[in-house]
């Protein structure tokens, strides 16, 4: 993750925050499968994978844990997913 997808991740998360759900995003540089086995370990129920290339096209993957599905979704519609879902 570069510094303008970490950027968007901090921004993103603290959105999530204020609509009344949890959010966390990594801010110690952990690898991408680190960082997958910590959400998995700490129970987490979706994961929203950020990097500079998505940031790039405007899309982001968003997995369901429990289903192991990932999903596409464009970044801008990130609330209206979440709210589908849960």
């Amino acid at each position: 993750i570069g510094e303008e997808a970490s950027l968007k991740a901090a921004a993103l998360a603290t959105e999530i925050r204020q609509s009344g759900m949890f959010a966390e995003f990594d801010v110690v540089g952990r690898s991408l499968k680190a960082q997958m086995k910590y959400a998995d370990k700490i129970g987490a129920q979706y994961t929203l994978i950020i990097g500079d290339s998505e940031l790039d096209c405007g899309r982001a993957q968003l997995k369901n844990m429990a289903k192991s599905e990932q999903t596409e979704i464009e970044i801008d519609n990130i609330f209206d997913v979440l709210k589908q879902e849960i």
